[in-house]
C-alpha cells in the first residue's frame, strides 16, 4: 500500500510539473491532451482502490498519457522558446538603422546611409516575420496531429468559434478553435509590439543625438556635468555678403531628417502582416499602417519633425560670434581709404594699417575652427578663408595706395 501511495504522489507531482512547464499562452491549446491525462487519473478518485486488481494497468495508462503530454509539451515549448520568443525578442532589440557614433554626415551622405540601412533592415525583418508565421503554423499543425478527429472540428484557417454568443456572434473563448485563434492573435500582437519597439528605439537613438539642453548649452557648469554627444550632421559657415550663413541650412537638414524618418517607417512596408487575410486583389497586407500610426511612434516623429529647427537660436548665436569681423565686408573700402587719406597719414601710419589687417588674418586663423550646436557641427573653415581674402583685399588697397604715394614722392 505504501508503494502504491508513493506511485500516486509521484504521478501527481509529475503532472503538476508538466503543467507548470507549458507556456501559458499554449495551456488552453493543450487542453485536449491535458484532458486525456485527467481522464486517465479520474478512476482513481472514484472507483479505484488500493487493492484493485487492475491498479498496475491503471498506473501504466496514466504514465502513457503523461509521457504523451511531456512529449507534446517539450516540442511546443522548444519551438516557442527558439523559433518564436527568441526571434521576437531579437526583433524588438535590434534597431532598424545603426548610426555610427563617431560618423559625421552631409545631407546627401545621411540619406544614402539611411537608404542602405533601411533597405537591408526591411529584407531582414521580412524574413524574420516569415519565420514567425511558419513557426507558429508548425506548432499549430503539430498540435492538430495530437488532436482526435472530433477535436479537429472548426480548426480550419479561420478558426471559427463553435459556440458564438449573442447577436454579434462574439467568440466564446472556450472552444478549441477560439483557443487556437487566441494563440495566433497573441503572437500577431507580439509581432506588432516587437516592430513598434524596434522602430521606437531607432527613432529614439536619433532623438538622443539632438537632445542637448538648449537652455544650458552655453553654461559651463552644464557642459561639465553632461557627457558630450557626438554631432551627427556637418555644415559649413560661409560668407554670403552681406551676412554669414550656414550651408546646408537648418531647413535643409530638417528636411533631410524628415526624409530619413519616413524611410525608416517605410521599412515596415516590406513586411507582410501575416495576421490579416489577403485582400481579393492578391496584394499582401503589411505592418506599415499599424506601426506608423502607433501612438508611441507618432510622439517621437512629431518631436523629430521640428528638432533641428528648434536649435535656430543657438545656430544664430554661433553665426553672430563672427560679427566682430563684419566690417571687413560691410564697410566701403574706397570710402574708408579716402577718410584715411584726409588726415595726411605718414608712412608709419600706413604700416600700422597694413599690420592691423595682417593681425586680423592671424586672429581669424587662431580662433576655434568648429562649433557644435546640438547634433550639428558647424565648420568655420570656409568663412575663415573668405575673411582672409577680405583682409587681403584691404591690405592690397592700402598697399597700392602707399606704392602710388611713394612713386609720387620719388618723382
Amino acid at each position: 500500500m505504501k508503494h502504491n501511495w508513493t506511485r500516486r504522489e509521484t504521478i501527481l507531482q509529475q503532472y503538476d510539473t508538466l503543467i507548470a512547464q507549458i507556456p501559458k499562452i499554449f495551456l488552453r491549446a493543450l487542453g485536449p491532451i491535458i484532458k486525456r491525462v485527467d481522464e486517465a487519473i479520474n478512476p482513481g478518485k472514484s472507483i479505484m482502490s488500493w487493492t484493485s486488481m487492475n491498479l498496475d494497468r491503471y498506473t501504466q495508462n496514466i504514465h502513457d498519457e503523461l509521457d504523451n503530454l511531456e512529449k507534446v509539451m517539450c516540442r511546443v515549448r522548444d519551438m516557442h522558446d527558439v523559433q518564436l520568443d527568441n526571434v521576437l525578442n531579437g526583433i524588438a532589440a535590434t534597431p532598424l538603422v545603426e548610426i555610427p557614433a563617431d560618423e559625421l554626415y552631409s545631407v546627401d551622405e545621411f540619406l544614402a546611409m539611411f537608404e542602405r540601412e533601411t533597405e537591408a533592415s526591411g529584407v531582414k525583418l521580412a524574413r524574420q516575420m516569415e519565420l514567425i508565421e511558419l513557426s507558429l503554423h508548425d506548432i499549430i499543425n503539430y498540435l492538430k496531429q495530437n488532436y482526435s478527429e472530433a477535436e479537429l472540428v472548426g480548426l480550419d484557417d479561420q478558426y471559427r468559434c463553435l459556440r458564438p454568443e449573442g447577436k454579434n456572434q462574439t467568440r466564446c473563448a472556450e472552444c478549441l478553435p477560439c483557443c487556437i485563434f487566441n494563440v495566433v492573435q497573441h503572437f500577431h500582437s507580439r509581432s506588432t509590439e516587437a516592430m513598434v519597439r524596434s522602430t521606437r528605439n531607432s527613432l529614439d537613438a536619433i532623438r538622443r543625438r539632438f537632445m542637448i539642453s538648449t537652455a544650458n548649452q552655453f553654461m559651463k557648469s552644464a557642459r561639465e556635468s553632461q557627457e558630450p554627444k557626438q554631432p551627427l550632421f556637418k555644415a559649413d559657415i560661409c560668407l554670403a555678403i552681406p551676412q554669414t550663413v550656414m550651408k546646408p541650412s537648418l531647413d535643409d537638414i530638417q528636411g533631410c531628417l524628415n526624409k530619413g524618418v519616413q524611410m525608416l517607417l517605410h521599412t515596415c512596408k516590406k513586411v507582410k502582416d501575416w495576421g490579416k487575410p489577403d485582400p481579393e486583389d492578391g496584394r499582401h497586407k503589411v505592418f506599415w499602417k499599424a506601426i506608423s500610426e502607433h501612438k508611441d511612434i507618432q510622439k517621437v516623429v512629431i518631436i523629430l519633425n521640428t528638432i533641428v529647427n528648434s536649435t535656430i537660436v543657438e545656430v544664430n548665436a554661433a553665426l553672430q560670434s563672427f560679427s566682430h569681423y563684419n566690417y571687413l565686408w560691410k564697410d566701403d573700402r574706397q570710402e574708408a581709404l579716402d577718410q584715411f587719406l584726409e588726415i595726411g597719414p605718414t608712412l608709419s601710419e600706413f604700416e600700422a594699417k597694413l599690420n592691423l589687417y595682417e593681425k586680423e588674418a592671424i586672429d581669424i586663423y587662431s580662433m576655434s575652427a568648429d562649433k557644435q550646436v546640438g547634433a550639428i557641427l558647424l565648420r568655420s573653415e570656409p568663412l575663415r578663408l573668405a575673411l582672409k581674402v577680405e583682409c587681403e583685399n584691404w591690405k592690397h588697397l592700402y598697399a597700392s595706395c602707399l606704392n602710388e604715394r611713394v612713386k609720387t614722392d620719388m618723382n
